[in-house]
């Protein structure tokens, strides 16, 4: 079955780790499936905590598409929720709530940007479903 046609939902798993992508600045995720292509609609995405993310005093963490800056969890202290547990973690994308979704305008790769303090430690495994538009 090709997953890559218009209108077939398809999971993209993407993963942050430290040990591997460091924690200054901006981040782009190592992509397991490929990058999201371009025209696909983001329906649902969650992250799960596989090592608690830490940082400096202060230090942010933020996760996007690509797409736009923020755009599936907006600056959060690393400190809090949900960087800091383990587990699996809503998204702003949800499913069933179209207005949140997501649609691409060209190729992308999530990001994870930590400002104010380094990120010091982390793991954690993005999930993103949804479906190519023609």
């Amino acid at each position: 079955l090709d997953t890559s046609a218009a209108g077939l939902k398809k999971t993209y798993r993407f993963v942050y780790d430290f040990a591997v992508l460091g924690g200054t600045g901006t981040v782009t995720l190592t992509a397991s499936d490929g990058a999201l292509p371009n025209n696909f609609v983001v329906m649902n995405a969650f992250i799960d905590v596989i090592t608690a993310v830490t940082a400096g005093a202060g230090g942010t963490g933020a996760l996007s598409t690509g797409q736009g800056a923020g755009a599936l969890i907006a600056a959060t202290l690393v400190a809090g929720a949900p960087w800091s547990t383990t587990g699996v973690k809503a998204t702003a994308t949800l499913l069933g709530t179209v207005a949140t979704w997501v649609k691409t305008t060209a190729g992308r790769s999530p990001t994870f940007a930590s400002a104010v303090s380094d990120v010091t430690a982390g793991k954690f495994n993005l999930m993103i479903e949804g479906f190519t538009s023609a």
